[in-house]
């Protein structure tokens, strides 16, 4: 993939994390919603950050935002069977 493109993709995801964490705070107003924000945060917009300013290559990124997603579907998928 061209490294433009690349970018854009970044960037959406980017813009995603930040939809989220606005998302997140408007339905839970509890410290659930609060750590669900972080989780958009960590899972999303920091390995965007990482890759627009060249501190990992694209592989990394790839195995980066891999975990990241995994960890938020496991604490979004708890949260779900708990019932909050």
């Amino acid at each position: 993939m061209k490294r433009n493109v690349q970018l854009i993709v970044v960037g959406l995801l980017l813009l995603l994390a930040l939809v989220g964490v606005i998302v997140a705070s408007v339905a839970y107003s509890t410290a659930w919603g609060l750590f669900v924000s972080f989780l958009w945060i960590t899972a999303l917009a920091i390995p965007s950050i990482l890759y627009r300013v060249n501190a990992i290559n694209g592989s990394q990124m790839g195995w980066l935002l891999a975990s990241d997603v995994f960890v938020l579907a496991s604490f979004m998928s708890l949260a779900l069977v708990s019932g909050e």
